[in-house]
């Protein structure tokens, strides 16, 4: 069930944050816009969403790289972003990995997963009348071509949405 109201962005994802990268040590980059708007959303469900999109990060980069986190605000949404310095996620596969099972890695040495996180993050997503996407590479690094996954939701701009 998906409860739509109000959302004040910026203390869910430090409280996410608090819960999925701050006991891992990682270092932090924040970019907010100031005086962010509140979205319209699902506040439990938003949350659920951009925790994965932290966890993602933690396993996917080395140690003691930074995870940036962003909410901008663009237009009438909120784009809301998570960007890591891990292995990167070929071009053929981007649109897969939304998808149910949907992995990159496999085998033995994958990180541990079922490939269901961002199928229930894009399905949730969606029932808030938002997107997600990906984009990678984002670093100019061989090695650590890094991904960002986004959010865009809508803004909280009257009672009447």
């Amino acid at each position: 069930e998906i409860n739509l109201g109000p959302v004040a962005l910026r203390p869910l994802m430090e409280q996410a944050a608090e819960v999925v990268l701050v006991p891992t040590s990682r270092p932090l980059d924040w970019k907010f816009t100031p005086d962010l708007p509140p979205v319209w959303a699902d506040e439990i469900h938003l949350e659920e969403i951009i925790r994965n999109l932290m966890r993602n990060a933690e396993k996917y980069s080395p140690p003691g790289t930074p995870v940036h986190l962003c909410a901008c605000q663009e237009g009438e949404h909120v784009r809301i972003s998570v960007k890591d310095h891990g292995i990167g996620i070929p071009r053929e596969s981007q649109e897969y990995i939304f998808e149910r099972f949907g992995r990159v890695q496999s085998g033995e040495n994958a990180p541990p997963g079922w490939g269901l996180g961002l199928y229930f993050a894009r399905k949730l997503v969606q029932a808030q009348n938002g997107s997600i996407g990906v984009h990678s590479p984002i670093w100019e690094k061989p090695n650590s071509p890094g991904a960002e996954f986004f959010l865009l939701v809508p803004l909280a701009t009257s009672r009447e949405d």
